[in-house]
Formats: C-alpha cells, structure tokens, sequence
C-alpha cells in the first residue's frame, strides 16, 4: 500500500475535502474488514464495523497527527470498535463458534476461501487471528502490526510464528483426514462399478 497516498489523502480530509474519503475506502476496506473479522469471527458483524470505522475517520480526522502511520491509525479505530462490539455481544449472546458466510466470495475478493483454512483458522485465538490476517494476507510488517497492536515487536513475531505452527498442524492434520476421505470415496467408487 502506497503510505504517500494514503498520508495525502487524510490531509485532504482534514482540509474538509471529502473527495478523499472513497479512496480512503478503497485503500483500507479489505483491511479493515479482515482485521474485524479476525476478532469479531462473523461476516455481517465485521461489515458493520468497518462502515463504523470509516464514519469515525471521517468524525476524528483532527485528531491524527500528520506524519505518522495513517493505516494503523485507522486499524486503531476498527480493532476498538470491534472488541467493543465483541464484549457487548459477549454479554449479551453467546459469540458464534464461526461464520461460515466468510468463505463468500464478496466477503473477501481475490483471497482463497479453502474449506481447509477456514476450518484451521477456528483453532487461532483472536490476537493470533489478527496478526495472521494482518501480516499474511494484507502483508504489513511485524513492526507495523506492533504499531496497532500495541505491542513489542517481537512479541507480534512471537505470536505470529505460534499462530503459524498451529495452523500447519492443523492443515497437515486435516489434509491427512482429507486425503483418506477422498482415497475411501475414490475405492467406494469403484467397488459399485
């Protein structure tokens, strides 16, 4: 993501030029909405958050200091929004186990929607679940999640390396059980020739 750009394009809509704030959009959408889910763990919710968020940029634009990283500022405000929403549905629902709508194509474009793994991805705990969007599908540095996060670097590269062994694991485990389910259909297949 061009920094430049979106750094200009703040400073437009702290000049009250409202023009910026669809570009804005277009640039932090995607990663706002990942960030969202990967706490929230519910489609719709996470579309909720991220239409907050913008509304919120838009409202608190004065506030950000010019110069400094504008993409975690903005992931700042949607990582506050959605624990906010995550505890007020934690006291008042049970949170789902996870939202299998996810794996719809207008959720997240151009990303892989394997059943494989999403049904891996249930095992992260939240922050694992962050940083592992964060990083591996929206590629910004450990040091950049850190920024948001609040958090040593290290510590987000710590994190992120466990959430990575776990997530092999778990798709070595379930691509095992894959592979001998589709071995036993394949023989089933062709015992009723």
């Amino acid at each position: 993501m061009d920094k430049n750009l979106l750094e200009n394009l703040i400073l437009k809509l702290k000049s009250s030029n409202m023009s910026a704030v669809e570009r804005i959009y277009g640039l932090m959408s995607k990663t706002v909405y990942l960030l969202s889910f990967s706490i929230l763990r519910n489609s719709e919710r996470a579309k909720d958050i991220m239409q907050e968020t913008f509304i919120r940029v838009i409202a608190n634009v004065n506030q950000y200091n010019a110069g400094t990283n504008v993409s975690a500022w903005i992931c700042s405000i949607a990582r506050n929004l959605s624990y906010k929403d995550y505890n007020k549905s934690k006291r008042t629902v049970s949170i789902e186990l996870f939202d299998d709508n996810i794996a719809d194509e207008s959720s997240i474009e151009g990303w892989d929607n394997s059943i494989l793994l999403f049904n891996a991805l249930k095992i992260l705990e939240v922050e694992e679940r962050e940083v592992v969007m964060l990083y591996a599908i929206e590629q910004y540095k450990h040091r950049e999640i850190a920024q948001i996060l609040q958090k040593p670097t290290g510590t987000v590269q710590w994190i992120y390396s466990k959430a990575i062994k776990k997530l092999r694991e778990q798709l070595e485990r379930q691509g095992v059980y894959f592979v001998k389910n589709q071995m036993r259909a394949e023989q089933l297949k062709g015992g009723l020739k």
